[in-house]
């Protein structure tokens, strides 16, 4: 009883410690975003790929407690380091993304578990593509299909932006 009792408290004192490293998730401005050969294509975008390719992250509750804050840092860092809509510096590599999509590599089975809107029909997918294919077409770089962050595609957009916002927060820490 008494080792059961000090193995609970070791493993109860373990966890609140961890809560003490907490790695930060950022969300830094957003500089410029593709020409979207369509709204679909961006929705579907957003829907599957921003979290973790964008400086739009949302993050949800439980993003807040460890070790789940450190899985979802993790995958937003190593993201943004592939591929990141919001920066015009970053590589669209068309053939990567669509290996991506098609070998059901992206999104990850774990962002798919908690992300019901990431779970992306066939046909979804296959419009996913399509779209990608027309945005990004061999160009390369972004600042072939960029736009200031200025210019909003429009308003309605913007109203279903705020509405994926309220699902989580936008987290600065």
């Amino acid at each position: 009883m008494k080792l059961a009792r000090m193995i609970a408290f070791g493993v109860l004192g373990t966890i609140l410690v961890a809560q003490l490293v907490r790695p930060a998730i950022t969300n830094p401005p957003v500089v410029a975003e593709p020409h979207w050969d369509s709204k679909n294509t961006r929705d579907l975008v957003r829907r599957a790929c921003f979290d973790c390719h964008s400086n739009e992250t949302v993050t949800p509750w439980y993003a807040q407690v460890a070790p789940v804050r450190w899985l979802v840092a993790s995958h937003v860092n190593e993201g943004r380091s592939h591929l990141n809509f919001s920066d015009p510096s970053s590589e669209y590599e068309l053939d990567e993304m669509l290996h991506a999509i098609g070998s059901g590599e992206m999104p990850t089975w774990d962002y798919k578990l908690l992300h019901a809107s990431a779970r992306l029909s066939q046909a979804e997918q296959d419009s996913l593509v399509a779209g990608l294919q027309a945005t990004f077409g061999g160009a390369g770089k972004a600042e072939d299909s960029a736009s200031e962050s200025g210019e909003k595609p429009n308003e309605e957009e913007n109203e279903e932006h705020e509405e994926h916002e309220g699902k989580g927060h936008k987290d600065n820490d």
